[in-house]
């Protein structure tokens, strides 16, 4: 398992980090998801073997909270 953060754009309210926590679980691999609409960082904790963070990148995008920044944690 690996949790990465990525700073995203568009995360204006309780309904957007709610909208981005059941779009990305809907992805094969993804455990947790919290989004948080005060700092604009969404944390994924996935199973590295069955998804990237291009892929979780690439549906953030796809849900309308393009990337700007993401950071691997320990």
């Amino acid at each position: 398992m690996v949790e990465r953060s990525f700073t995203v754009s568009g995360i204006h309210c309780g309904g957007c980090a709610s909208n981005i926590e059941i779009g990305l679980r809907r992805l094969d691999g993804v455990r947790r998801v919290t989004a948080d609409p005060d700092t604009h960082v969404v944390r994924v904790r996935f199973d590295e073997q069955r998804l990237d963070a291009d892929a979780v990148a690439t549906r953030l995008a796809r849900l309308g909270f393009p990337v700007a920044d993401a950071a691997s944690e320990q």
